[in-house]
């Protein structure tokens, strides 16, 4: 009957660890994007982009592959 709470004693400071980490970068993170105030708006930028880069390295493999 001890040995259970001994044991949870060492994991509930490894736990309470692992959440302080991730609890203060979130503030920092709401720090940095606080004219934005729209990190979702983020994501959706960022996937046309990449979809610009495919089709631009697409491009360029087609024009390359025809000059040969």
């Amino acid at each position: 009957m001890r040995e259970d709470p001994h044991r949870q004693d060492p994991l509930a400071p490894a736990f309470t660890v692992r959440e302080r980490r991730p609890t203060p970068a979130r503030p920092t993170l709401d720090l940095l994007q606080p004219s934005q105030a729209q990190p979702k708006a983020l994501q959706p930028a960022d996937l046309p982009s990449l979809a610009l880069i495919h089709d631009l390295r697409a491009a360029v493999v087609t024009h390359h592959h025809h000059r040969q």
